[in-house]
C-alpha cells in the first residue's frame, strides 16, 4: 500500500528523475572520453609518435570538460526539481486531508503528528526522490557502461569491474 503511494508520487516526477540520471551519464561518459583520450596520447608519446595536434587536443578536452560540467549542473537542476514536485504535491496532500477531515482531526491524528509528517516526512522523502533515486539508476547505469568501454581492451577486467564496481 505504501509503495503504491510512493509510485504515485513518483510518477509526477519520473521525468526528472530520468534527465538526473541521462545528465549523469553523459557525464562519465564525457569523463571516459577524456581518459581514454589522454590515454592515447601518452600511448603515442611512449612509442616516439610526436604527430599530435595541440589545438585539437585542447579543444576536445575543453569541449569535453564543458560538457560534463553542464550536465552535471543540469543533474543537480533536475534532481532538484523532482525533489521539489514530490513535495509540493505530498504537502498538498496532506492538507487535502486535513481539509477533508473537518475540524475535528484532532480525533484521527495529533496536531504533532501532522508538523512532524508535514515537515519531517516529506524532507526524508525529498531526499528520496532528489538524491537516491537517480543514485540507484545511475549506479546501475554505470557499470554496464563501463563494462561496454573495458571489454575491447580487457574482457576479463571488464567481467571483474562488472562483478565488483556495484559492491563498492
Amino acid at each position: 500500500m505504501v509503495s503504491k503511494r510512493l509510485l504515485s508520487l513518483c510518477d509526477d516526477s519520473k521525468k526528472w528523475i530520468a534527465m538526473t540520471v541521462l545528465m549523469n551519464w553523459i557525464s562519465i561518459i564525457c569523463n571516459i572520453g577524456i581518459i581514454v583520450y589522454i590515454g592515447n596520447v601518452v600511448d603515442k608519446l611512449v612509442n616516439n609518435d610526436f604527430n599530435i595536434n595541440i589545438l585539437t587536443s585542447a579543444i576536445f578536452i575543453i569541449a569535453m570538460l564543458g560538457i560534463r560540467f553542464t550536465c552535471n549542473f543540469l543533474s543537480t537542476k533536475f534532481s532538484s526539481k523532482s525533489s521539489t514536485e514530490v513535495r509540493k504535491d505530498l504537502r498538498s496532500k496532506i492538507y487535502k486531508k486535513l481539509l477533508d477531515l473537518g475540524v475535528n482531526y484532532k480525533d484521527t491524528i495529533s496536531t504533532s503528528s501532522i508538523v512532524q509528517i508535514s515537515v519531517d516526512g516529506v524532507e526524508a522523502l525529498e531526499i528520496y526522490f532528489g538524491r537516491y533515486l537517480p543514485q540507484l539508476f545511475y549506479s546501475l547505469l554505470a557499470p554496464l557502461t563501463l563494462f561496454v568501454v573495458v571489454a575491447p581492451i580487457s574482457f576479463k577486467a571488464a567481467i571483474v569491474l562488472l562483478l565488483c564496481v556495484p559492491l563498492i
